[in-house]
């Protein structure tokens, strides 16, 4: 297999398809620069004071932390907007009986969203907690052929009453 050659006089390796000449001595190509400008910067938590410090320095970290910021900055222009945009809130899985029931009933009183897409989960267990049940936090291990025979439902280390 012939990923590329070595020229004898100078030791500098040439990967097939490189256009000769344009290797540093760590062996990238230089042409790569143009890629390579907006460097991360790793999060210092020792030089933040508030959760909002905490994401606007995570815009700078790479994978969801720095989507997560992204998030923040958009849902702030949004809330800032004097337009009034429509914000959509979606949700999927069982949120009510995460504990979410009072965070987003607080967006939809103060505004923050103005149309709510769910999972039919969430009707549901909203329904659930209307008629006086409850939902309970437990283990996640429980065996889930004696929790049959109980009768309990499990989601994941929350269990609604239905009975």
């Amino acid at each position: 297999m012939n990923h590329g050659k070595v020229r004898q006089e100078s030791f500098t390796y040439i990967p097939k398809g490189v256009k000769h000449g344009v290797l540093n001595v760590f062996g990238g190509n230089l042409m790569a620069h143009k890629f390579l400008e907006d460097k991360v910067i790793p999060l210092d938590v020792e030089k933040t004071e508030t959760v909002s410090d905490i994401l606007t320095a995570s815009s700078n970290t790479p994978f969801q932390s720095r989507s997560l910021a992204r998030c923040v900055e958009i849902f702030i222009r949004m809330l800032k907007d004097s337009a009034g945009p429509t914000i959509f809130l979606g949700l999927a899985g069982a949120m009510i009986p995460a504990g979410m029931k009072k965070v987003i009933s607080s967006m939809i009183r103060k505004r923050m969203v103005r149309v709510i897409v769910t999972t039919g989960a969430n009707p549901y267990h909203d329904l659930v907690e209307a008629f006086c049940y409850h939902h309970y936090k437990v283990s996640p291990g429980m065996d889930d052929a004696e929790l049959r025979k109980h009768r309990v439902d499990r989601i994941h280390d929350t269990y609604p009453s239905e009975s």
